[in-house]
């Protein structure tokens, strides 16, 4: 089985696997930003072509083929314009893989689902470091905390990814890769079985189990 998973953004993170091994990942920078474009809101349709087709270019070699595409399912964001592009960046791509045929199975997976499945949660080590950050700012009065000298920042869902990849695939990742650390678990809990979107509010949703 082929599977390219896809953490889809201005940064989309990459990950192509087969029969269950991981074989490359990585980012797709973009080469436009959303100023290289013309006025609003057409904007925002040619920066998703554009991001689209930097995608669909970069990922021609993994479409030959049967392959399972992989995608993480959008989520609702703080910023309205983001949103918008994830939207329509997501609709350009699927109208893109619809485009090459029949071959092309594409899945969504839910952020909670797939990190659940992984197990890219907070651990109780990363908890308390984040606990005892927090009482030294309070207790300092500073917006940055130190440990034994060292400036020490919080843990949030970027570092649970990177250390999650390398506790799995031996693999050391900086911050800045955190999409390609998302598309590599992204790919491995499709590949363990999560449950994928099905279009409804609560298809793709890991039901809890009474103990």
């Amino acid at each position: 089985m082929r599977v390219l998973a896809l953490d889809v953004s201005t940064n989309t993170g990459y990950a192509y696997y087969e029969d269950g091994k991981l074989i490359l990942s990585g980012t797709i920078w973009p080469d436009k930003d959303l100023t290289s474009f013309g006025p609003y809101p057409f904007n925002y349709i040619d920066l998703a072509e554009s991001l689209s087709k930097n995608i669909m270019n970069f990922c021609v070699d993994f479409f030959i083929g049967e392959c399972d595409i992989v995608v993480e399912e959008t989520t609702a964001s703080k910023n309205n314009y983001s949103q918008k592009t994830l939207e329509y960046l997501h609709f350009c791509l699927l109208r893109h893989i619809r485009s090459l045929g029949p071959n092309y199975k594409v899945s969504y997976l839910r952020t909670g689902t797939w990190r659940s499945t992984v197990g890219a949660r907070q651990t109780k080590e990363e908890r308390n470091l984040n606990a005892r950050i927090s009482r030294i700012k309070k207790q300092t009065g500073k917006k940055l905390a130190k440990i034994d000298g060292k400036v020490v920042g919080r843990k949030d869902r970027k570092d649970y990814a990177i250390r999650t990849v390398r506790e799995i695939f031996g693999m050391s990742l900086k911050k800045k890769d955190n999409n390609q650390a998302d598309a590599i678990l992204l790919g491995w809990a499709y590949i363990l079985g999560a449950p994928a979107c099905d279009g409804t509010v609560k298809g793709g949703i890991i039901k809890k189990i009474d103990k």
